[in-house]
């Protein structure tokens, strides 16, 4: 299949849309997915030019819903429902949320986080991402506490 037969590559998205796109592709015949991250780049230059933080509030702010990401893959004519795409969808899920946090749609990322937490990739963070969420207050001072680290942080 050529992406061109498929849509190619969403431009609209900012953040995960090399996800979404290999994603759409494995709906339409046999790939496997590797729940675990192989490799990441931070465009180096770009980050260095740019500044770390201001490269990535453009990435957040631009990040859509969960459901938004996911919509053109689910209406796919064989959306595959194996344990790995699940898996694969949950980490998008984690990474969506929190960039909502960073780029202040706090309301969006508990939302989301309330109806995908459960689907989140098992460790400490992300239980303390289900824990938080049950409450404004509590989600409220996470929040701030997950922002003052990231735009504390030294890059």
């Amino acid at each position: 299949m050529l992406s061109s037969q498929i849509g190619g590559q969403r431009e609209e998205l900012r953040i995960c849309e090399d996800l979404e796109f290999w994603a759409m592709l494995a709906t339409y015949g046999k790939w496997g997915v590797i729940p675990q991250v192989l490799f990441t780049s931070d465009g180096g230059a770009v980050t260095r030019s740019q500044g770390w933080l201001e490269k990535n509030m453009r990435r957040w702010q631009s990040a859509p819903s969960f459901e938004e990401w996911r919509k053109r893959i689910d209406s796919s004519p064989s959306t595959l429902k194996t344990p790995a795409m699940e898996t694969a969808r949950a980490r998008i899920a984690r990474n969506l949320c929190y960039s909502h946090i960073m780029a202040g749609k706090t309301g969006l990322a508990r939302e989301e986080t309330r109806q995908y937490g459960r689907l989140f990739p098992r460790n400490r963070v992300n239980m303390l991402f289900r824990i938080m969420a049950a409450s404004g207050v509590t989600w409220w001072l996470w929040c701030a506490l997950l922002k003052r680290r990231e735009f504390r942080r030294k890059v």
